[in-house]
């Protein structure tokens, strides 16, 4: 199970994991909490659909929210950057050793499968665009399957 390799893997090497979600609606954190002891290194997962939800909680620049960027690289960078501010600003002792995922994108429209996903780590970021088909909950859950991918790639 990809979801328990991750937890291990970030409970052996002390480290945090921040999640930021919009098209996957919490589903990373859902499967990565079915782990037991998932609390240990998941703080938490901010889930923003709306733009206007990214602006006010995240601090985004309204540019990276217009319609053809909200799925872009830059703005999943940005609001990875902006969650880990956002847990840094709440932390009375920073923990240096963290991951900032976030993931943004297209479950239907004329954009359809457009989905972009930044990981963020203290010092990497890895941002990837994937054109996914098929019907909402697929592009969704097959969203889910490739965010875990990426942040198993210290596994490997």
């Amino acid at each position: 199970m990809l979801a328990k390799s991750i937890i291990t893997y970030y409970k052996e090497n002390n480290r945090i994991l921040l999640l930021t979600e919009s098209i996957t609606a919490g589903g990373i954190a859902q499967r990565l909490a079915e782990v037991p002891g998932a609390s240990e290194v998941l703080w938490g997962s901010l889930v923003l659909y709306q733009a206007a939800a990214k602006s006010q909680i995240l601090q985004i620049n309204n540019a990276l929210l217009s319609p053809d960027r909200i799925a872009s690289q830059e703005t999943v960078i940005a609001m990875a950057q902006a969650t880990i501010h956002l847990y840094h600003k709440n932390q009375e002792e920073k923990q240096k050793n963290y991951s900032s995922l976030s993931i943004s994108g297209f479950a239907d429209g004329s954009q359809a499968g457009v989905v972009s996903c930044a990981l963020i780590t203290e010092n990497n970021i890895h941002a990837v665009t994937w054109n996914l088909s098929g019907t909402r909950n697929e592009i969704q859950q097959t969203s889910i399957h490739l965010a875990l991918e990426l942040l198993a790639l210290p596994l490997q």
